[in-house]
């Protein structure tokens, strides 16, 4: 269940506001002709969500906290919720890479606009699976 909840469902919704509410010059769209999808999506795209007049938050800086919720969870599942001293990068790495970018765009490093709503998502996004599954998670020093 947690691989399904925590993993799979925050991944195809972050997927799906990006494939049907984002511009088209993502690089996502380029693979989606290459796959001959394009027609398809942009079809569904015209007939369903059109009328849809969702927030730019939405759009824009919740599919980011999806994705790194996907990532944590994805890990704490593939780790049975047992975190290691030696293993905690795998967990941290995702965290610290988007935290530096995001602050990159601000201090003028990475091309792209700093956003405080993708930051307020990207903290959502990491310490929520930590919350959810706090009874689950142990956290060991060494394996045996």
């Amino acid at each position: 269940m947690q691989y399904i909840l925590g993993h799979f469902i925050p991944l195809i919704i972050g997927g799906g506001i990006y494939l049907f509410f984002r511009g088209k010059n993502l690089m996502m769209f380029h693979y989606l002709k290459y796959f001959n999808l394009r027609n398809f999506i942009d079809t569904l795209r015209e007939s369903y969500t059109q009328d849809l007049n969702l927030p730019n938050w939405v759009i824009y800086s919740l599919p980011d906290g999806l994705f790194i919720y996907s990532y944590i969870n994805l890990i704490l599942f593939l780790w049975r919720n047992v975190i290691f001293k030696d293993s905690l990068i795998w967990l941290i790495i995702m965290p610290v890479v988007i935290l530096l970018y995001e602050f990159g765009q601000l201090w003028g490093y990475v091309s792209g606009t700093f956003d405080l709503m993708d930051l307020f998502f990207y903290f959502i996004g990491i310490a929520l699976p930590f919350l959810i599954y706090q009874r689950l998670i142990i956290i060991k020093s060494k394996r045996r």
